[in-house]
């Protein structure tokens, strides 16, 4: 049966009084009746597969697909792209009508009629480029929100998703999600729908940290790290990867603006950066993160790439040296008017712009930390909800929140800070942890064996690189060390430089870990 991926039943079919003239399994003929008295005929695998009887015989009523078979009211009501969309929501009990197709603009009295019955109408249209605009386009016309499918391996719509075993849960939380986003991006609104702008999955990004709608900075001194480690979030971002060691709550795409590296250097660093990676991860980040390396009209450009991409949750800037070239940036009013745009781009799309930025010479010299070391104009740090700085001294990687509006003092440098380890092979960054020294007997020069509930802790896997820097951390050198791993965690290698922790029960391993409190 054509629609049996959907789980559209006869009984479904019947209810929607749409009719399927089947005769064999090539040559199908179905008919979705419209409101106006139309009848849309689909051959599916037709080059031209759309077409219309009863032309003659149409009422003045709009052109709309099963809104005769909606409940008298409800909390919410989709427009979906097609009829199959709705019908297939249908079967998972989620009320849905459409147009005659996603670029036929919305009936006015249809719009009206559904705010009567139900308290939320949202637009759920094909994850496309058509989608995307045109989602964008009504969503500001009749105000009233849009919703984007969770990213995936199914082809664009919601039978698509369906079909390739999406669920409803996920679908209700894209819906709630667009409900939540456009709320966010009113410029003026009642307080009853401030109710309407809480959902969880949109608040942080990295917990606690760094919000899903804000204007951050990561800065620090020349050599420091910075565009290496952006990158490294950026992708860990897409694949929702955890970054040095916390949560990330990403799935979304990122647009990436390297002004200062050239794109020989940016393969490099992406090659060796997701040669850990898996096969699956690794086609999610070539999918979705995208770079731009014209800083002339930035601006046009990350709005550009927004509308063909509604769906970015990070944009990065690499550095803010260059979007302000040719400005004073000693001056506040030029720096403002260089991040003002930034944070309407912030708060109109619900994402996170980091800008990298430098400090000066002098708190780079004394290895300090504090917001006041930054380049330029005060009012650089002033627009930023979190300032976070990444300091190198003699191979020594350190970082620390200099400025958090809703972090408290005690979480701020130079309160709390935490190291780095960096893995010269991956260029991965890991979270230092402080290990005790292995008790050695007297007389004898370093320990025998290694302590690996010490070395891995709650760790699940570490790559070879932090396996060895934790073991001379605990007071092995080098060689020794080297020949350990290779001799006591080889039966424990799940792929190239990368060991499964051996205290571990076999069952344990790639579960998932519950979420820690992220500290600096």
């Amino acid at each position: 049966m054509y629609f049996q991926f959907e789980g559209v039943t006869k009984e479904i079919l019947d209810f929607f009084n749409v009719k399927v003239k089947k005769e064999d399994s090539t040559d199908i003929e179905i008919h979705y009746p419209y409101l106006d008295g139309s009848i849309k005929v689909c051959k599916p695998f037709l080059k031209n597969k759309w077409s219309y009887l009863s032309e003659d015989q149409v009422n003045p009523n709009p052109k709309v697909f099963g809104i005769n078979q909606l409940p008298a009211n409800g909390e919410m009501v989709v427009i979906a792209a097609g009829e199959k969309d709705v019908m297939a929501l249908y079967t998972i009990g989620i009320p849905a009508i459409c147009f005659n197709s996603e670029t036929t603009s919305l009936e006015p009295k249809v719009i009206k009629a559904l705010k009567k019955k139900f308290k939320e109408i949202v637009l759920l249209y094909d994850r496309d480029n058509t989608g995307f605009d045109k989602s964008s386009q009504f969503s500001k016309e009749f105000k009233i929100p849009s919703a984007i499918l969770p990213a995936g391996t199914y082809d664009k719509d919601v039978t698509d998703f369906l079909a390739a075993k999406g669920s409803k849960e996920q679908i209700e939380l894209c819906l709630k999600r667009g409900i939540a986003k456009y709320y966010r991006s009113l410029n003026s609104f009642k307080a009853g729908e401030l109710e309407k702008m809480k959902y969880e999955d949109l608040d942080y990004i990295i917990p606690g940290i760094l919000s899903s709608d804000s204007l951050c900075a990561l800065v620090g001194g020349s050599d420091s790290g910075k565009s290496l480690l952006t990158l490294q979030f950026a992708i860990s971002y897409v694949i929702s990867k955890d970054f040095i060691g916390h949560t990330v709550n990403g799935g979304k795409k990122v647009l990436y603006l390297s002004f200062e590296d050239s794109n020989g250097t940016l393969a490099g660093r992406f090659q060796r950066l997701c040669s850990k990676l898996s096969k699956e991860e690794i086609a999610l980040v070539k999918e979705n993160l995208f770079f731009k390396n014209q800083r002339d009209n930035f601006v046009l450009q990350i709005l550009d790439h927004l509308k063909r991409n509604p769906d970015t949750g990070v944009i990065i800037v690499d550095t803010f040296a260059e979007i302000a070239s040719g400005r004073d940036i000693n001056n506040s009013g030029e720096v403002r008017d260089v991040l003002k745009p930034l944070q309407e781009i912030c708060f109109q799309n619900q994402l996170a712009i980091i800008t990298i930025h430098h400090i000066g010479k002098a708190p780079e010299k004394e290895d300090k930390m504090s917001k006041t070391g930054i380049v330029g104009s005060q009012s650089f740090e002033a627009a930023m909800r979190v300032v976070i700085q990444m300091n190198k001294s003699k191979n020594q990687f350190r970082l620390g929140i200099t400025k958090g509006n809703d972090i408290v003092e005690s979480k701020k440098a130079p309160n709390s800070t935490i190291s780095l380890t960096h893995d010269l092979e991956s260029l991965w960054f890991f979270k230092t942890i402080a290990i005790k020294s292995v008790s050695v007997s007297k007389g004898t020069k370093q320990a025998k064996k290694a302590d690996w509930k010490q070395i891995f802790e709650d760790e699940k896997e570490l790559r070879y690189g932090v396996i060895l820097q934790r073991l001379i951390e605990s007071g092995f050198t080098e060689t020794p060390a080297e020949t350990l791993i290779s001799k006591e965690l080889k039966e424990h290698k799940i792929s190239k430089g990368l060991y499964r922790n051996p205290t571990l029960p076999v069952a344990e391993v790639g579960e998932d870990d519950e979420d820690d409190h992220f500290e600096l």
